[in-house]
């Protein structure tokens, strides 16, 4: 029985994977939030949780401008998320450049909004 609760494990992640690979961040965020609520014990649940975040940023790297912010922060809240149940987590460090990258994501719009707002 504990082999067969992998075996569902590893094909549901494995399809929350698959929205990522093919560049459906949005799928991918909801595929592997639906992931982590299903399968929270799961031996995948920390990779899943690591990669909610890299999909928000790639989803929010890829949005309209004007809905760019927003998704930073998600991707900023999904990471703290991330940090706060897997702090020793192997993917810590990506995770961690991830959450560097948005944060100058964040900055890069404020300065224009800035910018905007003195011309």
């Amino acid at each position: 029985l504990e082999n067969l609760t992998v075996k569902l494990d590893r094909k549901a992640f494995d399809s929350a994977k698959l929205y990522h690979k093919i560049r459906a961040y949005k799928a991918a965020v909801v595929a592997h939030t639906n992931f982590i609520r299903e399968y929270p014990s799961s031996p995948f649940a920390e990779e899943a949780a690591y990669m909610k975040v890299e999909s928000q940023y790639e989803y929010a790297k890829q949005s309209v401008a004007d809905k760019q912010e927003e998704r930073y922060y998600e991707a900023v809240e999904f990471y703290q998320n991330f940090v706060d149940q897997y702090p020793e987590s192997e993917f810590a460090r990506t995770a961690a450049q991830i959450y560097d990258n948005t944060l100058a994501e964040l900055e890069r719009i404020k300065s224009e909004k800035k910018n905007q707002a003195n011309s």
